[in-house]
């Protein structure tokens, strides 16, 4: 490559995407790819997490290394522009499209049912990609690390597997389940009808690399907006050159960050070692292996393979732990030497590197010098020093050399706990060495620990002759030591466990799933899809980035971005906002606050309005959104934030449930009681009381809230595009803010990326419409994860007392429930939410006589919200724990108390009075303790735990019922419209009321007027829900959203099959497209209104009588755990689950919806936690 001639201003940077030369200027290659990319029009790749942790941003990138061509995938949104000079970008919308033909990735992926709301689809699509670019035929292993740095919140992830792994020559296993083929049916999709993977679906082409080969080579870069360079050296010497010439300048590697040594310093100037070839080699040498300072993770595991494993133990100990390390877009850009200038006391690498006795070559102005590799080795190093190199030297034969982490999760998580031992007990000195990092686990916050060289614990070990075996007492003594008392208990007894099993490996599971559905009838029309597992009729383009979300909604003429600043405190009374420097900033346009709202300030959930669009005097928690920024653009936007200064006069804070029950701090309280059974009251002769406790969960939906608002240029109009599940309680709180009628209001959603419960509140839409109305020009606001998860509410905390009675049987005789959970600082939808979690204190169970309350306890916090199940899964969590107790004293299986307790046809439930239609529910235990083979496995796990060597290992069985009874519980609200139009080319138009979030509502209500109108799918598009077509729409939620739209569908559909019918009957050859062009010529409407309004359901809580549902879904699983006592670890052996949910409209879908389900409340219940701070803040906020 040639140098380009730098002039004043530096060099132009160039680079490919999707095959087309980019020639960027220096002020927006400081950019982040995925700002250059939405900017350019190409919004496929998706802005989720901001931060390299979700892997919707993924994207695969080509260079040249070492002469060679090379594919990578790496997160957009931590890669800065001004990196990929010389490269080649493809983004989802390189690899295929519906236009014009799909990559096999998407294909699969779209035809496997493994894209929902399809906010993640885009970046499952590339990170897959870039896997098949390594290995044409990968097995489940590399599938499984390929997507380690990808989150789905829908599907659960096993389609999303299943999809990928037809691309392997052992695809993913069927389990052995079986299965009667007359009545069930077993395969959603037809592999043979997939695409065959060519090589030229992974090649660079030839195209692209002559665009690659005549760009020539960039030595700086000079951004004009501010000022500052960035040098691009290609030898270290050149780079030591620069250091001199600028002494404030900071190196930069990997492209994850600045040496966090130098994090403080301003990034005036950087000097990029990207293009320095010499520290990419990784040299073999007679003492040792040197590997370079530029050297990533992935480089390092691929370079060190097939070791001499004696003689490179800590090597092969270092590529291991490398290959776990973050995520696969990580690890591609991340650097050895950047792990180890971290240092962080929860480095991986640092404590293998310290034990392994590694070498850092260290280049300077005065020449190379050597630095044994330490914890804060970096104090050692000075401004403009490079660490050139890494040095690992060899074992010795008999050396021992361990790595263990204990961890959250196994892969892109700080450990609790990390050790690395090196030991030799052969030599005539015997050798110890051990050093141990991780995060504090403090009772409020985590926070960052010390890396220990455990000297008391290595003397310990010296000691004694038998390693690793020892005393327990003897070495929880020697960790105490190293560690104090006042460490955390449970990570002394970790480490513990980690010595004493230092050589117990980590386990293989096979993964294998078996999805068993109703067989559609033989008789049922070929053209009728209702039963069938029809693909999500938006999926193909969600796989293909073609899938429009709000975000995503062209950028438009005089728009502003919005960015909200955030209180810093939980109660406290406002005395100033000072916002002078902030709009001085260049491109900042106006602040927007509590002064700037012409009508209402104030909104409601439900019940009275309570919840403030600003603050007017006084902030309620931290987090609260107190005003937002106007900007040109994000990065004025950004420094504009950090610009406002807000002064506080603090007030007192309740931050806990415990605060607010001692400070009577309550919303109004749901109460409930029903005696129904006098006589079964009278046999209780057993009886315990007890609490349990349950956590908060955040949605963390893959798209986060946002919202346009463009004003109108006449009569105060405007149109919203709003990420919502209620767009018309979001057209009704706007026009009340803004003083004018809804019908000057339309809002629209097409879709979003995923709800859960928590996109009913209009507030950020609000925000949007309030500065869109002041400035008169559109806005736009998308909250960053941050911003979303403080400001936005979750899943209510819980603390339930219980007092439970009942028989020598299990039967349960009596239940009393006092349920205090977590409102927030407002109503929101915790009132009716408690009403609903006394509805669902029952599970899968019948209590006959039952007494409760609950109590929204009214915190200084944010304000809780609706979340999926909405009661249902803390009432089932608070029920089963006292069926497991009632086992435990009375000595029964579980299953047989479960059982006899469950809920029967023409049972009464404890609210409304309407008895159980049918005994499904007992159908489908009967199936799953047969298709589980519930009692052969309890046989063999009993026998697994009495064996004396799973000591520390134990396994578990459970078997749970649900019953569940999709309702909106005021009856106004069970009421639906769809609007159908069908065009004198037979093409059909459907609209209805229900927001699409990846349930496949589009989809069922496609399937359902295909089958009224007997017209193939391929026939109907439906546009996005709007106000201004079906008004005054309930929000979608509460399982009710098939029902109700879905009637209002057929409603609609009837009406116009009727006015078909005396032509269709007439002429039944008649093509379709000639019956309506002939109703045309007729003057028959084409177009009808369907409105459903039948739905009886609702109960007086007052009376506690009325219609309490119209149907009950109802289900049972059965799932074998795994446990280490020792450290927590925990592992799903297998599930079944059965559920009954009618006749399915769409099997495919329907299943989607149940494993998704599952794993979020697996989530819920083991792994997921909201942590406060001590002021009240979220503490887990992604920062």
């Amino acid at each position: 490559m040639g140098t380009a001639e730098n002039d004043e201003e530096g060099g132009i940077l160039k680079f490919s995407v999707n095959g087309k030369l980019q020639k960027v200027s220096p002020d927006i290659s400081s950019q982040t790819l995925i700002q250059y990319l939405r900017d350019s029009g190409l919004t496929g790749t998706k802005l989720s997490c901001g931060e390299g942790n979700c892997g919707a941003c993924t994207v695969l990138i080509t260079s040249k290394k070492g002469g060679e061509f090379e594919r990578y995938t790496v997160n957009a949104c931590t890669t800065l522009v001004c990196t990929l000079h010389g490269s080649e970008v493809t983004t989802v919308e390189g690899l295929g499209s519906t236009q014009t033909t799909l990559h096999p990735v998407q294909e699969r992926l779209y035809s496997c049912h493994g894209s929902q709301c399809g906010f993640c689809s885009p970046g499952m699509v590339m990170s897959m990609a870039g896997v098949l670019c390594k290995n044409s035929t990968p097995d489940i292993e590399d599938i499984v690390t390929g997507l380690q740095g990808n989150l789905c919140r829908c599907t659960g992830y096993r389609p999303i597997l299943e999809a990928f792994s037809t691309f392997s020559s052992k695809p993913l296993a069927k389990s052995d389940q079986k299965f009667d083929s007359a009545e069930e049916e077993v395969e959603t999709y037809d592999v043979s009808k997939f695409k065959d993977l060519k090589p030229e679906d992974l090649q660079i082409s030839e195209n692209t690399k002559q665009v690659l080969e005549n760009i020539e080579q960039v030595k700086c870069v000079r951004f004009k907006s501010d000022g500052s360079k960035w040098f691009y050296p290609s030898t270290v010497a050149e780079a030591l050159c620069l250091s001199k010439q600028f002494p404030e300048a900071v190196y930069r590697q990997g492209g994850t960050g600045g040496y966090k040594k130098f994090s403080s310093t301003e990034m005036k100037t950087v000097i990029s070692l990207s293009s320095v070839l010499k520290m990419k080699e990784i040299v073999i040498q007679e003492e040792g292996i040197l590997i370079g300072g530029g050297v990533t993770y992935s480089e390092l595991v691929e370079g060190l393979k097939n070791l001499d494993i004696v003689k490179h133990r800590s090597a092969e100990v270092l590529k291991d732990t490398a290959a776990k390390i973050a995520s696969t877009q990580l690890r591609n850009v991340a650097t050895l030497v950047g792990g180890i200038l971290w240092d962080h006391s929860a480095s991986d690498m640092l404590p293998i590197l310290t034990v392994a006795k590694a070498v850092l070559l260290v280049e300077s102005e005065e020449g190379q010098r050597k630095i044994p590799v330490r914890p804060h080795v970096t104090k050692e190093l000075s401004q403009g020093d490079i660490v050139g190199a890494v040095f690992i030297p060899n074992n010795s034969i008999n050396d021992i050399i361990v790595y263990k982490k204990q961890a959250k999760r196994k892969t892109v998580e700080l450990g609790v706990v990390n050790m690395a031992l090196l030991a030799n007990f052969e030599n005539a000195v015997p050798h110890v060495s051990i050093v141990i990092g991780g995060v504090d686990l403090a009772v409020k916050q985590s926070t960052e620990g010390e890396l220990i060289i455990a000297s008391n614990v290595e003397k310990h070990l010296i000691s004694i002759k038998d390693f690793p075996k020892s005393s327990t007492s003897a070495l929880l003594k020697a960790i105490q030591l190293d560690f104090g008392k006042d460490q955390n208990q449970y990570k002394i007894q970790i480490i513990s466990e980690m010595l004493t099993n230092i050589f117990k490996s980590e386990k293989k599971w096979n993964l294998k799933s078996h999805q068993l559905f109703e067989k559609t009838s033989a008789t049922q029309s070929m053209i009728d899809p209702i039963t069938r597992p029809v693909p999500h009729i938006s999926a193909a383009e969600q796989c293909t980035g073609e899938a429009e979300y709000t975000g995503d909604v062209p950028k438009l003429a005089n728009e502003v971005f919005l960015f909200p600043v955030h209180s810093t405190q939980s109660h406290a009374k406002i005395k100033s906002i000072n916002t002078e420097n902030a709009l001085r900033v260049p491109g900042v346009v106006s602040w927007v606050s509590a002064q700037d709202v012409p009508g209402a300030n104030i909104f409601a959930g439900a019940g009275p309005p309570d919840e403030h669009i600003f603050p007017e005097q006084d902030v309620h928690f931290s987090g609260q959104i107190i005003g937002v920024i106007a900007a040109v653009t994000p990065d004025a936007g950004k420094q504009a934030v950090s610009l406002v200064e807000v002064s506080y006069e603090t007030k007192e804070a309740l931050l806990s449930i415990t605060d607010a029950v001692a400070k009577n701090s309550s919303f109004e309280i749901s109460k409930l009681e029903r005696i129904q059974d006098a006589e079964l009251l009278k046999s209780t002769n057993k009886s315990f009381n007890g609490q349990i406790k349950l956590g908060g969960q955040l949605h963390i939906y893959m798209e986060t809230h946002g919202a346009v608002a463009i004003p109108g240029k006449e009569k105060s109009e405007m149109i919203i595009y709003s990420s919502n599940q209620s767009i018309s309680g979001v057209q009704k709180a706007v026009a009340s803010a803004l003083k004018v009628p809804q019908h000057k209001i339309v809002v629209k959603a097409k879709r979003i990326g995923g709800g859960f419960g928590g996109k009913e509140g209009p507030l950020i839409t609000l925000i949007t419409a309030v500065a869109a109305n002041k400035l008169g020009r559109p806005c736009r606001l998308a909250l960053d994860r941050t911003s979303d998860v403080l400001s936005m509410g979750h899943r209510h905390e819980t603390h339930a007392d219980y007092e439970i009675g009942f028989d020598e049987t299990g039967k349960i005789t009596k239940a009393k429930f006092e349920c205090n959970f977590n409102a927030g600082c407002s109503r929101d939808l915790s009132v009716p939410w408690g009403a609903t979690l006394l509805n669902r204190l029952d599970g899968g169970y019948s209590l006959k006589n039952f007494e409760g309350k609950a109590y929204p306890r009214k915190t200084n916090l944010t304000s809780n919200t609706a979340f999926r199940g909405f009661g249902g899964p803390e009432g089932t969590a608070i029920i089963e724990e006292c069926i497991e107790r009632i086992a435990q004293i009375t000595g029964k299986d579980p299953a047989e108390v479960r059982k006899i307790n469950l809920t029967r046809e023409n049972d009464l439930l404890h609210y409304g009075d309407t008895k159980v239609y049918d005994d499904n529910l007992m159908r489908c235990w009967e199936d799953c303790i047969k298709k589980s083979d519930y009692f052969e496995k309890r046989k063999e796990i009993e026998a697994f735990n009495a064996n004396p060597g799973n000591k520390n290992v134990r396994r578990g069985i459970s078997i749970v019922p649900i019953k569940f009874a999709p309702f909106m519980p005021l009856k106004f609200l069970n009421q639906a419209s769809a609007y159908v139009r069908i065009y004198t080319d037979g093409s059909i138009l459907l609209s209805h009321g229900g927001i699409e979030m990846g349930q496949g509502l589009h989809t069922k209500m496609l399937q359902v007027a295909s089958r009224v109108l007997k017209v193939p799918m391929e026939k109907f598009h439906l546009i996005e829900t709007s106000t201004e077509i079906n008004i005054n729409t309930t929000s979608t939620g509460g399982s009710t959203g098939t029902d109700l739209n879905g009637h209002a569908v057929v409603l609609a559909c009837e009406d116009l099959a009727a006015k078909l019918a005396p032509l269709r009957d007439a002429n039944p050859d008649m093509p379709w497209e000639q019956v309506i062009f002939q109703a045309y010529l007729q003057r028959i409407p084409l177009t009808a209104y369907g409105f459903y309004n039948r739905s009886q359901v609702e109960v007086d809580p007052k009376t506690n009588t009325g219609l309490a549902f119209n149907y009950l879904t109802t289900g049972v699983a059965c799932t074998v755990v795994e446990v280490d006592c020792a450290s927590g670890n925990h592992q799903v052996l297998s599930t079944n689950i059965v559920m009954d949910v009618g006749q399915s409209l769409n099997p495919a879908i329907d299943i989607g919806q149940v494993e998704g389900a599952f794993v979020q409340g697996y989530g819920y219940m083991t792994m997921e936690e909201v942590v406060h701070g001590l002021n009240g803040e979220i503490a887990t906020n992604n920062k």
